[in-house]
């Protein structure tokens, strides 16, 4: 641990703790130790022994300053996502049912639940006191609500006939993202039964997504989400075979593969979908005769093609 490094470390949160009066020093001191605690997990270990852990912490659930609070919680995400000191530190029900509280508030703005979103992804992934902490804090029944209120329903079409977003709907499509992540890591690595079983009363809305048709750049979160649900878990792949989610999913894989004929950046993506298809039949008979009915078979051949 060099000298420099925890003396940038301490100036920094003397700026954070100090500048009250000046949020933009305050959010560029926050936004400096994110980095540094990036790029070294030694400045997480500074940062917690001076108490800097609680003095953000103590920040974000003080501020009255939208970019301030947004500053303090990416921080703190960073931290708990590269030191596992930090991250315990923070796993606390206090802090879940905070985030919480940001999360269900309707007039929180939608970068800060973004990022708070991001803190329960980081606290909850390979980490199952954090997942715990997420299904009793009711984390992760809000994060499942707000799921399903802003699956991104609406795409426009490109000449390439790709379906694509549009600009007002980024920000929108960008907390979405953050949401189904930190779902994913509320249920995987490692594999939590309980809270794969909480996410199951999303399955009808995603096929439905899913046969209807999305933009493109959701169907890679959504299988991402599929994959952390259902793996090894037959319970969970038999509601989704009951949804009719194989199906969906075949519809999906059948239109990409016809894509990848003209434009083979959508291959990757059709092998994402292969690969998510594994995963809700995998050690499942009956799942594994039904992705023979429905043809998967000759799909990922002329994918291979």
């Amino acid at each position: 641990m060099s000298a420099e490094m925890l003396s940038s470390v301490q100036v920094l949160l003397d700026c954070v703790r100090t500048q009250a009066d000046c949020p933009k020093a305050q959010k560029q001191a926050l936004v400096a130790l994110a980095h540094l605690c990036m790029e070294n997990g030694d400045a997480c270990d500074r940062l917690e022994d001076k108490g800097g852990l609680v003095s953000i912490l103590h920040l974000a659930v003080r501020t009255q300053h939208l970019e301030v609070q947004q500053a303090a919680l990416y921080t703190l995400s960073c931290a708990a996502q590269i030191n596992r000191l930090c991250q315990g530190k923070l796993c606390s029900h206090q802090v879940f049912s905070f985030l919480q509280s940001k999360l269900s508030d309707q007039l929180c703005a939608a970068e800060v639940k973004r990022t708070a979103a991001f803190l329960v992804n980081c606290l909850a992934s390979n980490n199952r006191e954090g997942q715990r902490l997420a299904r009793e804090s009711h984390c992760m029944e809000t994060l499942i609500q707000l799921f399903l209120s802003s699956l991104p329903l609406t795409y426009s079409v490109n000449p390439a006939g790709q379906s694509q977003l549009e600009g007002p709907q980024d920000q929108a499509f960008e907390l979405w993202t953050a949401i189904t992540n930190a779902l994913a890591g509320c249920v995987n690595n490692p594999q939590n039964a309980e809270n794969q079983a909480q996410c199951m009363d999303t399955f009808a809305p995603v096929v439905k997504l899913l046969t209807d048709g999305c933009i493109s750049q959701a169907v890679r979160p959504i299988c991402y989400y599929l994959g952390m649900v259902i793996s090894s878990n037959k319970r969970t792949q038999k509601q989704w075979m009951a949804a009719g989610g194989l199906q969906a999913l075949m519809t999906v894989l059948h239109r990409l593969v016809q894509l990848a004929q003209e434009d083979q950046t959508s291959v990757p993506l059709a092998v994402q979908v292969a690969i998510t298809l594994d995963s809700c039949v995998a050690y499942n008979a009956r799942g594994l005769q039904l992705i023979y009915k429905l043809k998967a078979v000759p799909q990922m051949v002329q994918l291979l093609s």
